[in-house]
C-alpha cells in the first residue's frame, strides 16, 4: 500500500485538523495531552522569554551544544527513573541504533524480541557482534536460545520494549529480571509506549526499586511528553563510555534549548496522577465498549490494535472511520507484517466518553 505525508494541524484537547476538516484523534502518542496543555504552554513561553534561550544550540554535546539546561534535565530524569545517570539524546530512533553500536563489542551476543521497533532492529545491523530474535513474549523460547548460545559470548544483552508500540502488549518484567540473573546477562529495556502511563509516578514499567537491574532504560520525549528528544537512563560507568562512543551523541547537533526546556518543564506533569488516571477510565471504558459489541482487540494497555489481515479492508475501514470523523489511520507493512494490517487506537487522557462511545458505535457498523 502506497502512504503519503498529510499535514495535520493540532487543536485543543484530542482533535486535529486535516485540509481543514476538524477530526477526534486517535492515532497520536500524545498519551497525557501535554502537547496542547495550555498550563505546560504558557509556563514555557514565560521560562523561555525569561531565560532569553537562543533558537539552537549551534553544535553536538562535545562542542558548543553542551548547555546547563541539559544537565539540569538530566539530573531530574535519573531521580525519575531511579538511576545512577541520564543522558540526553536527540531521537529515540537514533538513541537505540547509537547505543547498541557503542555498547554491543565483538565477543558479545543479543537476543531480542522479534517485534521490537524498526529503530533497534537498524541499530543490530551496525553491531560487532551477533543478534538471535526471539518470538514475541515468548519467555520459553528466549531461555531456550540462551540456554543454547549464552556460552557463546563474553557479554549477553537482552533487548525488548516495555510496552510494545504496534500490538500493544506488555513484557513481564519479574520473568526478564529471573532471566537476566539466571544468565548473567544484560538487560536492554525501551520505555518509550510506558513512561507517564506506567508506574506509580509514570515511570514506566520498570519501577524505581527495580531500576538497578536493568542496564539501559531508554525513553522518549515524543510520547507522554508531548515534545520531542529522547534519553537513556544509566550507571554512570554507562553515561561515560556513551559520552565517548556514542556516534548518535558525537555528531548530532544537540537538542534546541527550547526543546530541552518544555521537557524539563513536563517533567512535573509527567509525574501528575491526574492525567494518568483519566487516560486509564478512557482504556477501561474503550475495551469495555468493544466488548459489548463483540469487536476483537488486542493490547494490555492504552495502545489498542483491531487486526483485520487485509490491507485492504483495513485501508477502506480507516477512510470510512476518516468520513466520519475519527483520524484513525491504517497500519501496513512493513511495520507490520502484511498479514496483521490493523487499525492502532491510541488513547489520550484527552478523550471524552462521548469521544469514544461515537468512535465504538461506528466500528460496530462496520465491522458487524
Amino acid at each position: 500500500m502506497t502512504r503519503f505525508l498529510k499535514p495535520i494541524t493540532l487543536s485543543t484537547q484530542s482533535h486535529c485538523m486535516v485540509n481543514g476538516k476538524t477530526f477526534v484523534n486517535f492515532s497520536s502518542n500524545d498519551y497525557l495531552g501535554l502537547a496542547t496543555y495550555p498550563k505546560l504552554q504558557k509556563e514555557v513561553f514565560k521560562k523561555a522569554k525569561a531565560l532569553g534561550l537562543p533558537l539552537g544550540s549551534s553544535g553536538s554535546r562535545l562542542l558548543t551544544g553542551d548547555y546547563p539546561l541539559l544537565h539540569t534535565l538530566e539530573t531530574q530524569l535519573a531521580q525519575f527513573k531511579g538511576s545512577q545517570a541520564a543522558l540526553v539524546l536527540n531521537t529515540g530512533y537514533q538513541t537505540n541504533i547509537t547505543l547498541l553500536q557503542a555498547l554491543v563489542g565483538p565477543k558479545d551476543g543479543v537476543f531480542v524480541d522479534k517485534a521490537m521497533h524498526a529503530s533497534v532492529m537498524d541499530g543490530l545491523k551496525l553491531i560487532k557482534g551477533k543478534f538471535h530474535r526471539y518470538a514475541h513474549l515468548n519467555y520459553a523460547h528466549l531461555k531456550t536460545l540462551l540456554t543454547q548460545h549464552r556460552s557463546d559470548y563474553e557479554n549477553v544483552w537482552i533487548v525488548t520494549e516495555s510496552v510494545f508500540s504496534m500490538d500493544g502488549d506488555c513484557v513481564d518484567m519479574d520473568l526478564m529480571f529471573a532471566l537476566k540473573k539466571e544468565f548473567n546477562t544484560k538487560l536492554y529495556v525501551d520505555e518509550a509506549h510506558a513512561l507517564g502511563v506506567f508506574g506509580t509516578h509514570g515511570e514506566g514499567l520498570v519501577s524505581r526499586e527495580n531500576t538497578w537491574l536493568c542496564d539501559i532504560m531508554v525513553g522518549t520525549f515524543g510520547k507522554a511528553w508531548g515534545s520531542f528528544g529522547a534519553f537513556v537512563a544509566c550507571s554512570e560507568e554507562t553515561k561515560h563510555k556513551l559520552i565517548n562512543e556514542a556516534r548518535g551523541l558525537l555528531f548530532s547537533t544537540a537538542l534546541p534549548p527550547l526543546v530541552t526546556l518544555i521537557n524539563t518543564l513536563a517533567l512535573p506533569w509527567v509525574e501528575h496522577p491526574k492525567f494518568r488516571k483519566k487516560l486509564w477510565n478512557n482504556v477501561r471504558l474503550l475495551k469495555r465498549l468493544l466488548k459489548a459489541k463483540n469487536i476483537a482487540f488486542l493490547g494490555q494497555s492504552h495502545i489498542i490494535p483491531i487486526v483485520f489481515q487485509s490491507p485492504e479492508k483495513t485501508g477502506r475501514i480507516a477512510k470510512t472511520l476518516q468520513e466520519a470523523g475519527f483520524w484513525v489511520l491504517p497500519i501496513f507493512y512493513p511495520t507490520v507484517p502484511a498479514h496483521l494490517s490493523r487499525i492502532r487506537l491510541s488513547l489520550s487522557a484527552t478523550h471524552t466518553p462521548s469521544d469514544i462511545k461515537a468512535l465504538v458505535t461506528k466500528l460496530d457498523s462496520l465491522v458487524n
